[in-house]
């Protein structure tokens, strides 16, 4: 029969067959969609783990035996024959390499998308055992960009400017408008070299009790996830002050009993969404969702304690699961440092919103007092912007340094890979793994602040994009970027 599909990134029950891809950008498990794989423990005999490697240069792919039993290692071509013909037996507790060598192990599959490569299948085969994948995530230095000599800071207004292929580069943005597959964009900004190439307004914000207004530049726009990016930024400031450590458990009153497996929860498996909690982060309504109670149902007044009843799915370290409630438990972690309701709301204003210029910025608490930062800030495209190019230089503003570069690194290093979309996670911001070091903050149905270090720009996205047309988006993204790249010489 055909083999199931399962999540790898953790430790998991050996008990189906499971698939991992990998590209010459990193790793990429098959057929995952988040929250699919609840249960992945059978009572079911020896079976497969099946690993597809996709490379251009040699590579190696290490796991680790977990558990009792003993592993038997061979390679296969894409045939199913041995390549090779190499097979080996391992015990629990030892780390297994492969290393995989285009042209010797392998043969080429023609027609494959990623040309001139290779393709072959590890199988690992377990009794009782269980496997754990170590990823081989892409290797990327932080960079950032500093301000260009000469160029304003925009405090109060944004210095203005063209690009030499600036009719091109509205020409793509053009897409975006019109495109029916990215459906309704509200608002496009694009910025490189600290000056606004691109700023354009569409569609309008709808209300219950008044009549629909256009959107503008000083329209309000919403977050959503976005705001996981700027809690990142206040954490930050905590950490830098050795008021909060990424590697201490993580201070939540409900798992303090040392019996509960969540005591074992660090802060730094919170900021990667690797805590191992089974929260569902599901966008649809009618279908089991935590993340739907937690901001429009019974956890809407207490978003934190919402989540920190979730119980445990995962080792804690081990697996990857993108969880709104997370981020409310880490605001709720920042909330019993600095103070909550309006204590938290001045100090976000006095370490974030005021430095930085960001007037309209507007963000949203629960009932408790603690900032909803899973969802929750509404401001200007510009103001937006603002918060994109203090990430952009790497924690500095206007000669002031609010947040270390060492910390801002962190938003760049990736942790993490989500299959579906095959991008990258590191601390509450994504990572593209493209030549340009792209890494952005990202919110529901396509709200997007990229930033990009090596071509010093900024493209943010507002908008109403359904997930199913997200490759479209980041293709759209990728357009631009490749115009922004013509013609441009680092300051």
């Amino acid at each position: 029969r055909a083999p199931e599909k399962r999540e790898v990134t953790g430790s998991t029950p050996v008990s189906t067959t499971i698939f991992f891809s990998e590209s010459s950008r990193g790793a990429r498990s098959s057929g995952f969609r988040r929250n699919e794989a609840r249960n992945l423990s059978r009572p079911m005999g020896a079976h497969d783990v099946v690993i597809e490697m996709f490379t251009k240069e040699v590579r190696t792919i290490t796991y680790r035996i977990v558990d009792t039993g003993c592993c038997r290692v061979r390679r296969l071509d894409h045939h199913g024959g041995e390549a090779e013909g190499q097979t080996e037996s391992y015990t629990p507790g030892l780390f297994v390499e492969s290393r995989w060598i285009p042209g010797k192990a392998y043969r080429p599959i023609d027609g494959d998308e990623l040309t001139a490569t290779r393709r072959a299948r590890l199988a690992v085969t377990c009794n009782n055992a269980r496997a754990m994948t170590v990823h081989d995530l892409p290797r990327i230095t932080p960079s950032f960009a500093p301000q260009p000599e000469g160029v304003a800071w925009p405090i109060e207004q944004w210095p203005r400017g063209t690009h030499p292929q600036q009719a091109n580069l509205d020409l793509v943005v053009d897409q975006i408008f019109t495109n029916d597959e990215l459906a309704a964009t509200n608002a496009v900004v694009v910025i490189q070299g600290g000056r606004v190439l691109v700023e354009r307004y569409a569609g309008e914000r709808e209300f219950f009790d008044r009549p629909a207004e256009p959107i503008t530049a000083s329209s309000p726009l919403l977050s959503w996830s976005m705001a996981k990016s700027m809690l990142h930024m206040i954490i930050g400031t905590l950490v830098d002050e050795g008021r909060l450590d990424p590697d201490q458990l993580a201070p939540v009153p409900e798992w303090r009993d040392q019996d509960d497996p969540r005591h074992q929860i660090r802060l730094r498996d919170l900021l990667a969404m690797r805590d191992g909690l089974g929260f569902v982060e599901v966008y649809e309504v009618g279908q089991p969702s935590d993340v739907i109670e937690m901001l429009f149902g019974q956890g809407k007044e207490d978003t934190a304690a919402y989540t920190a009843r979730v119980a445990l799915a995962h080792e804690p370290g081990t697996f990857f699961n993108y969880s709104s409630g997370t981020s409310n438990l880490l605001s709720r972690i920042v909330a019993d440092v600095v103070g909550y309701a309006d204590t938290y709301r001045d100090y976000l204003a006095r370490r974030l919103f005021s430095p930085l210029g960001m007037k309209s910025a507007e963000a949203t608490f629960d009932d408790t007092g603690v900032w909803v930062a899973s969802s929750f800030v509404h401001a200007t495209a510009l103001d937006f912007a603002k918060f994109g190019l203090l990430y952009l230089r790497g924690g500095e503003w206007n000669g002031s340094q609010l947040v270390t570069r060492e910390w801002a690194a962190t938003a760049q290093t990736p942790l993490s890979l989500e299959e579906e979309s095959g991008s990258f996670y590191s601390w509450q911001w994504w990572v593209t793994g493209d030549q340009y070091g792209t890494y952005w903050a990202s919110g529901y149905e396509g709200q997007m602040i990229s930033v990009v270090p090596a071509l010093d720009a900024l493209v943010l996205r507002f908008g109403h994009t359904p997930a199913e047309n997200y490759p479209a988006l980041y293709a759209w993204r990728a357009r631009v970027l490749d115009v922004l790249s013509k013609d441009y010489a680092p300051s």
